[in-house]
């Protein structure tokens, strides 16, 4: 596996990746310019890859099509997040029956689906509790950091994403969406 690091990464998790067989590239001055670039010229010959870095580059981001909030309950969540952010297989094959169901290329349907949790760093830094008891922040009783937790959650959110360029589509893709969920 190829794995380009456009950002700062310390040295000890390079070479952890690259002692799992990975391939790394470290490239921590790579501007978003330069980025695209880059990855232009590494998947030139995957034109779907070409179309969503021209559409990144152009600032031309896919348009939501459907999105599924926490209203829908704990129980259909956590199934919502086994199947699609869990399976890969299963979010390509539901990304490939949109894109067909809708008269679309898959290339032109993204499904985005966050894990259950989602983090939130923030709240699980360590802190001195009474007592000199070290914790995670999220594990104290305080009542911010509750109503933190609970804005935090509200968050998440299941998207199914539509090219622009055949936005007009959007609606065969919701109907479609509705039929399979």
């Amino acid at each position: 596996m190829r794995i380009l690091l456009a950002d700062e990464f310390e040295q000890s998790g390079r070479d952890a990746l690259a002692s799992l067989g990975c391939e790394v590239r470290f490239e921590p001055k790579l501007k978003d310019e330069t980025l695209v670039r880059v990855l232009l010229d590494r998947f030139a010959d995957r034109p779907e890859i070409v179309h969503l870095l021209a559409c990144l580059e152009r600032r031309d981001l896919y348009k939501p099509a459907f999105v599924i909030t926490i209203d829908i309950g704990e129980k259909r969540r956590r199934e919502i997040v086994s199947r699609f952010h869990e399976d890969r297989s299963q979010r390509e094959a539901l990304e490939r029956q949109l894109a067909e169901c809708a008269g679309l290329e898959a290339h032109q349907i993204i499904v985005y689906c966050p894990s259950f949790g989602m983090s939130l760093p923030e709240a699980e830094v360590s802190v001195r509790m009474e007592g000199a008891k070290v914790l995670p922040l999220s594990g104290s009783n305080n009542d911010e950091i509750r109503i933190l937790k609970e804005k935090h959650k509200a968050l998440w959110k299941f998207y199914v994403l539509v090219d622009r360029e055949v936005a007009d589509k959007s609606e065969a893709v919701k109907r479609a969406v509705e039929e399979y969920l």
